[in-house]
């Protein structure tokens, strides 16, 4: 299956039902499943964001999480990659609601990755990769 590592919060925020575009500086080719990996390290300004962002804020007390109890080095999620397109065309259509943007980046020439079918999975360790890798569950 492939996957996406994302930084703590915004992989728990996709888990959650939350974060339903990604957003990114490039575009792939990948349509359907696509396996929602937190990254192990979390940088300062992700903890930051913990914080100091409200809506992450409020979603992480309403679910009872924290910054020291996100999953990290895990697979949480599955989701299915439906379409990608510039975040200019995402904000004229309006497609992005408030929520997710607060949790994206929707500055002009970057992407707008639209997931849906998204599902929590008991975390499975792994380890993570840049742009779009190949998960294999461990046992197969």
């Amino acid at each position: 299956m492939k996957a996406l590592t994302l930084w703590q919060p915004w992989a728990s925020m996709v888990a959650l039902g939350y974060k339903t575009i990604e957003t990114r500086s490039w575009a792939t080719d990948h349509r359907g499943p696509l396996a929602i990996h937190a990254a192990k390290v979390m940088p300062h300004e992700a903890e930051l964001a913990c914080y100091e962002n409200e809506t992450i804020y409020n979603i992480l007390q309403r679910n009872g999480l924290t910054v020291c109890n996100l999953p990290r080095g895990f697979v949480i999620a599955i989701v299915r990659l439906h379409t990608i397109q510039k975040t200019e065309d995402a904000l004229a259509l309006g497609l992005v609601n408030d929520v997710n943007l607060a949790l994206g980046d929707f500055a002009p020439g970057r992407y707008a990755w639209t997931l849906n079918n998204i599902t929590a999975v008991e975390p499975v360790r792994s380890i993570g990769g840049q742009r779009i890798w190949n998960f294999v569950e461990p046992g197969d």
